[in-house]
């Protein structure tokens, strides 16, 4: 599977949905960690009527767009804080931008 790149400055959307044991879309709360290069950890947490950190944009589906600013491997994982279930991530390259001559 190849891994999405993108440049120094990008907007990158990370998306994930929630679900039911049974496997149908829910509304609860989640928690949204991104991993940068660095190290630095980034974290949002939002209710289930709370969009302002997630944006909560249909039943069970959520997303957040970030704004890239380290080249190297970034990584993000998505929980419910409810009980529904969610525990989806992923990764992407985020490349250093060179200058053409």
């Amino acid at each position: 599977m190849s891994t999405t790149v993108y440049d120094i400055g990008d907007r990158v959307r990370l998306y994930f949905d929630v679900t039911s044991t049974a496997g149908v879309y829910v509304n609860t709360g989640v928690k949204l960690v991104v991993n940068k290069p660095s190290g630095t950890k980034l974290e949002w947490e939002t209710s289930s009527t709370n969009s302002t950190a997630v944006d909560h944009y249909s039943t069970g589906k959520w997303q957040k767009y970030i704004t890239v600013d380290q080249a190297g491997r970034w990584t993000y994982q998505a929980y419910s804080t409810g009980s529904a279930i969610v525990s989806q991530g992923g990764a992407f390259a985020v490349r250093t931008l060179v200058a053409s001559t």
